[in-house]
This record gives structure tokens, C-alpha cells and sequence, in this order.
């Protein structure tokens, strides 16, 4: 990760474009709400419909441009992390060609080949869409929390309460998850070899009748990869149906296990909420909360 900060350094400036951009579009999203709000208000005071056309054609206005600005700080963010993944392929280009020829007498060219491919673009995702889930996960929870504890503090730690306990869950399984990615990328490293070694030497495989050896070998490098995968992918499904579990689609609103403690708090509860103040609590973009990309 050291050495991604010089290739970072080197787009600093399009990186905070991309930045303030996100910042912008979680401002915009997090107006919608209290604009909705504010229209509930209207019509339970009996203001004219004057007024309600104003609050709606604003929220409106307000989506329209989220929708622009969103989409142009992922144009910018994704972009950079594409050319930093051609700067990355090139200088690794240049410093392979720089190897002497035991290096490569000692490595699989498949093994080279995987790590070119799939890790590169391994970070590309990292620097594109890993950057803005960094970002927009704490500048939505910043608004979402600041908007819950502005209307009910009790009410609020109620709902946050199980969230110490989900971090213990999503750090335990986070080591077993690593785990199973590495051992796929090393699976597809294999693959990779043994593909490019047949491909290679096909005239000996050939000369020695070994075409089903290869294919059985083949076969089971392939079986090994895709139960590592799908072992990869129990894990992910069973994190994130973790983490729906207690998640707060309408910050201010509890959802899941902060639904009990939040109606066995002594303090206002939802049924106390007037349908303006739940409005004011509810995201916007699809409800929601963080992590958008």
C-alpha cells in the first residue's frame, strides 16, 4: 500500500475533484429527506398547493442534480483508478523485462501472469470503487446520526446499540475471508499455469501422448478453483446477510435487533414520531444508508 501513495500523490488533484464532487452528492441526498419533511408539514398546517408544488418541484430539482453530481464524481474516481492501473502495468512491464533469465526460470509464467491480470486489476478496484465506499460510508452515517440524534438521543443509541456487536461479528469473519481469497487467487494462479504451460509446450505433450494427463490434471486444478470460489463465496453471502441483519434502512428508524430496544426504551419511541419527523429521518437514493457505489 506504500507504494500506491506515489500513483495516488500523482492524481491528487482529479482524486480531490472526485472527493468534493461525493461530498456534494451526499449533501444533496441528505436534503431530500428534511425537503419531504418539510412538505408533510405543509399539508398538515392546510398550506396551499402553491406551496406543496414548490417543496416538490425542489426535491426534484435537489435529485436531478444528486443524480448528475454522483455520477460525475464516479466518472472522475473510477477514471483515476484506471490510469493508475495502466501507470501499474507499465512499470511492471518495465521491471520484468529488467529480471534476469533465473527469475524466470525459478517463477510459472502463469503464475506471472495472474498477478499481472487479476491483481492489477485487483487494485483498480481498490482505488476506484474502494475509495468511495471509504468516503461515502462515514459521510453518510455523519448525516444520518447527526439528523437521529438531533430528534431523539435515547431513541438514537437504541437503534445504534447492536452495532459493537455486528463489529466483532464482521472482524471475526474477515480473517476466514482473506483466507479464501487467497487461496483463489492462488487457484487461479495454478490454472493459469497449467494453461499456458500445455499451450506452450504442446508439441512434447503431444510427442509423449500425454493429452489426457493434461486434461485430467487440467480438470482437477479447475474443480479445486471453483470450490475455493464457491467457499470464497459462502463467506461473503453469509457476511452480508450479517450485516442486513441489524441494518438501519431509515436512519432514526430502528430495523432489525434495534427494533426491541428501541420500543423497550422509556423515551419516545416510533409510535411518538409524528409522519413529518419520520420523513425527516428517512435516506434518500432508494433508502440506501452508505457504502453507495
Amino acid at each position: 500500500m506504500r507504494r500506491l501513495w506515489g500513483y495516488i500523490y500523482r492524481y491528487r488533484v482529479r482524486y480531490l475533484r472526485g472527493i468534493g464532487c461525493l461530498v456534494a452528492s451526499a449533501s444533496l441526498a441528505m436534503s431530500i429527506p428534511l425537503l419531504l419533511k418539510r412538505a408533510i408539514e405543509a399539508i398538515e398546517k392546510g398550506l396551499p398547493s402553491r406551496q406543496l408544488s414548490l417543496y416538490l418541484l425542489a426535491i426534484i430539482g435537489v435529485a436531478l442534480v444528486q443524480g448528475v453530481v454522483r455520477a460525475f464524481s464516479r466518472f472522475l474516481i473510477f477514471n483515476v483508478g484506471r490510469d493508475i492501473e495502466y501507470d501499474l502495468r507499465n512499470d511492471l512491464f518495465a521491471h520484468l523485462q529488467n529480471l534476469s533469465l533465473s527469475y524466470y526460470q525459478s517463477q510459472f509464467i502463469g503464475d506471472l501472469m495472474s498477478r499481472l491480470v487479476n491483481d492489477v486489476t485487483a487494485v483498480r478496484m481498490l482505488l476506484g470503487l474502494g475509495i468511495i465506499n471509504i468516503l461515502n460510508t462515514p459521510l453518510y452515517y455523519v448525516y444520518a446520526v447527526s439528523a437521529m440524534v438531533a430528534i431523539d438521543p435515547r431513541l438514537t443509541l437504541a437503534a445504534l446499540a447492536p452495532y459493537p456487536l455486528m463489529f466483532l461479528v464482521v472482524r471475526k469473519m474477515s480473517s476466514p475471508l482473506m483466507e479464501k481469497t487467497l487461496k483463489v487467487q492462488e487457484g487461479l494462479a495454478d490454472l493459469s499455469s497449467r494453461v499456458q504451460e500445455g499451450v506452450s509446450g504442446i508439441h512434447v505433450v503431444r510427442a509423449y501422448v500425454r493429452e489426457d494427463w493434461q486434461t485430467a490434471e487440467f480438470s482437477r486444478l479447475n474443480e479445486v478453483f471453483k470450490v475455493e470460489s464457491m467457499d470464497r463465496g459462502a463467506v461473503v453471502r453469509r457476511l452480508a446477510r450479517d450485516r442486513r441483519t441489524p441494518q438501519p434502512r431509515r436512519p432514526g428508524c430502528v430495523h432489525g435487533l434495534s427494533a426491541p430496544l428501541g420500543l423497550a426504551d422509556d423515551g419516545p419511541g416510533l409510535a411518538d414520531l409524528d409522519l413529518s419527523t419520520r420523513a425527516g429521518c428517512a435516506p434518500a437514493s432508494g433508502g440506501r444508508l452508505a457504502g453507495q457505489a
